[in-house]
């Protein structure tokens, strides 16, 4: 069910042109041609160089259709799904409760909050990020301390060097991979590649040129008050009280379950449990520090939303690989228990769909309204775009005939 709604909303919604930060990012393509200068030139402190090069293969190949990137986005974040979810099937402690735990991951990933990253805001670079993340963190645990040298540790280096070329929060990835690396290996050997990726990733963020740079601010009330409306907010949506109360619960489970799989040194699915968690906090944090003027608002965002998604993840995770926990649920218990819970996702579902369907498909029929030619300071209202600016880019499309521009 939440797969089907997730897939069917980003569908109905997706904005077939570029906007917002993609619309600067391919203004800059093709106004100066491809060069390293475009390619390595930082984007409100993001190094994107992976996002840039498939934008390029994309208008090379197609002619430019967001609708590929849309489908990405939704592929990669189904991609988180599934490396995680293979996590508990490789677990023997986890597998009684493989169910159920597919269920609880379908439930934190898969909510109708988290669409506006993928459909809205063209912001296939945050789902991408998170499975180049999630896939260095699973092949980190993979690796066998009887064995001394192991190409897995360098393809696991190299996804986490991906992940942090899609954006600054990919750059935490690469420790965090290393240090799952080196605890499962039981060899300081085990951290070269990490060392090696890490060092391309700094040597990148530094030299790189910065354009759009945003007012970062290292607040300490502003951190914790966006921690507790990230946790909180996405169960409310809305920064109130009640919700920060209930990100306070969250955020200390999600400490309580880290501390519980540091405990058992990494064993089974608790590797991946204790990446998704640090993984998450670091993100929501920096987050916080690149855009403090939204951290009221954080839980209220949702390509920061996946942030907290992974953690939520991290958590279930670690439940899953204590039964103990689980223990008093019989199956009549937990049948119950799972279909209270799909109520309560079908009426929320419903609900965020009539939201996102009214912006997507109000921005979809601006876009096919400037697809046909038509500038009008109505139409740029309707997309959030600058009527001046706007009508450059868009003209430009439409001069070389790209993403449906005639």
């Amino acid at each position: 069910m939440q797969f089907v709604s997730f897939a069917v909303l980003t569908a109905l919604a997706a904005v077939p042109i570029p906007v917002f930060d993609i619309l600067n990012i391919t203004h800059g393509y093709l106004a100066d041609g491809l060069s390293w200068h475009w390619l390595l030139e930082l984007h409100n402190q993001h190094q994107i160089l992976v996002p840039r090069l498939l934008l390029v293969a994309d208008l090379a190949i197609t002619g430019g259709h967001m609708e590929v990137f849309v489908a990405l986005g939704l592929l990669a974040w189904i991609g988180v799904y599934g490396v995680v979810a293979r996590q508990i099937s490789r677990d023997s402690a986890a597998s009684p409760w493989q169910t159920f735990g597919y269920a609880l991951l379908a439930i934190a990933l898969f909510r109708a909050f988290l669409l506006e990253s993928i459909v809205l805001n063209n912001g296939f670079n945050y789902p991408v990020a998170a499975i180049f993340a999630v896939s260095a963190f699973a092949l980190a645990a993979r690796l066998d301390p009887a064995r001394p040298f192991q190409p897995v540790a360098w393809l696991a280096a190299m996804a986490a060097l991906c992940s942090s070329l899609c954006l600054l929060n990919g750059v935490l990835a690469v420790p965090i991979a290393a240090g799952i690396a080196v605890l499962r290996s039981r060899s300081l050997f085990a951290a070269i590649p990490f060392v090696a990726g890490g060092m391309i990733a700094v040597a990148l963020y530094v030299k790189g040129p910065m354009i759009g740079a945003s007012q970062m601010s290292f607040d300490v009330g502003l951190l914790l008050q966006a921690l507790l409306n990230a946790f909180g907010a996405p169960w409310v949506l809305k920064a109130t009280v009640a919700g920060q109360a209930v990100g306070l619960i969250v955020a200390l489970l999600a400490l309580a379950c880290l501390a519980a799989s540091l405990r058992s040194r990494l064993a089974g699915v608790d590797a991946m449990a204790v990446a998704l968690i640090l993984f998450g906090l670091g993100s929501i944090m920096l987050a916080a520090i690149g855009r403090p003027e939204l951290s009221e608002h954080m839980g209220a965002v949702g390509r920061y939303a996946l942030w907290t998604a992974l953690v939520h993840a991290g958590i279930i995770l670690t439940v899953i690989r204590r039964p103990v926990i689980l223990q008093w649920l019989d199956r009549r218990a937990l049948q119950v228990v799972l279909l209270f819970v799909a109520i309560l996702l079908m009426v929320e579902q419903a609900r965020m769909a009539r939201v996102y369907l009214a912006l997507g498909q109000g921005m979809q029929a601006a876009a096919i309204r400037l697809q046909a030619g038509e500038r009008s300071d109505a139409v740029f209202a309707a997309i959030k775009i600058d009527p001046v600016y706007g009508r450059t880019i868009y003209d430009l499309y439409a001069a070389r005939g790209l993403y449906g521009f005639r």
